[in-house]
């Protein structure tokens, strides 16, 4: 029997996961945020004649935060459903409920999105779109937290584990 507690240590697990990883909390900020918005930001830094801040955060609105995320979501949900497809091995149980709060979080996002377009001026700045756009960076780090690509590799002899694990390995 499964308990919201179960749930909620795997998230607290992935959390933690992914604070311990400095490499992958380095990747997140330079790939994801500076140079995944690197069309959102490059109009009003160093295209514009005259930088200003209004004009910079008027470009997080709206259209581009929504033409930014939309892929990332996308290829997030692909790469999910190819992982669970050929991962027979998971907790059946936890991967449901993660499906099941992956998809509802997916309908707040875009419920959010176009609620920013409804209330917000297409070109200028909206805090509603900008949570969205928090939330699928966040979607984004849970999904990946546990991807092996982004984890330290472990060596063939390690404490942990391993084939080659004799003593003159061990020792050399």
């Amino acid at each position: 029997m499964y308990r919201i507690s179960d749930f909620t240590s795997e998230l607290k697990k992935k959390h933690f996961s992914f604070i311990r990883n400095h490499f992958l909390v380095l990747s997140f900020v330079f790939f994801m945020v500076i140079v995944g918005a690197f069309g959102i930001w490059i109009k009003p830094v160093f295209i514009d004649n005259n930088f200003s801040w209004p004009s910079f955060f008027d470009s997080f609105n709206s259209l581009n935060l929504l033409g930014y995320s939309l892929p990332i979501v996308v290829l997030l949900s692909f790469d999910k459903a190819v992982y669970l497809i050929r991962n027979s091995v998971l907790d059946k149980t936890i991967t449901l409920w993660f499906l099941l709060l992956y998809m509802a979080a997916v309908i707040v996002i875009f419920f959010l999105f176009a609620l920013g377009f409804r209330i917000d001026d297409i070109d200028k700045f909206s805090w509603v779109s900008f949570i969205a756009w928090i939330l699928v960076l966040y979607l984004w780090i849970l999904c990946n937290v546990d991807n092996p690509n982004y984890q330290k590799p472990t060596q063939e002899n390690a404490a942990s584990g391993g084939s080659d694990v004799s003593r003159k390995v061990l020792e050399g």
